[in-house]
């Protein structure tokens, strides 16, 4: 997709997960979209007002990730670290 189709889908993808956090409280908030790329996932997420840098990471076999800084929803990027 491109980056208007992305920011998009970023955009539903946090308004989904806010509508579902509101329903249900277990629901965590981690839907969200992915790219090969880290610089794109970081506009990305630098698009909805915010990115943690260096990017979170939440163990070994997870994908490093950026969000907005409500924490709506997470860009994940690259492939599975292992550590």
């Amino acid at each position: 997709m491109n980056y208007a189709e992305a920011v998009t889908a970023v955009g539903a993808t946090g308004v989904a997960n806010s509508v579902a956090s509101t329903l249900n409280s277990d629901h965590p908030g981690l839907w969200g979209v992915y790219t090969n790329d880290q610089a794109y996932a970081k506009a990305l997420a630098a698009s909805f007002g915010g990115f943690i840098s260096p990017p979170e990471v939440h163990g070994s076999g997870f994908y490093g990730h950026y969000h907005d800084f409500l924490h709506r929803f997470h860009v994940w990027f690259g492939g599975q670290l292992s550590y």
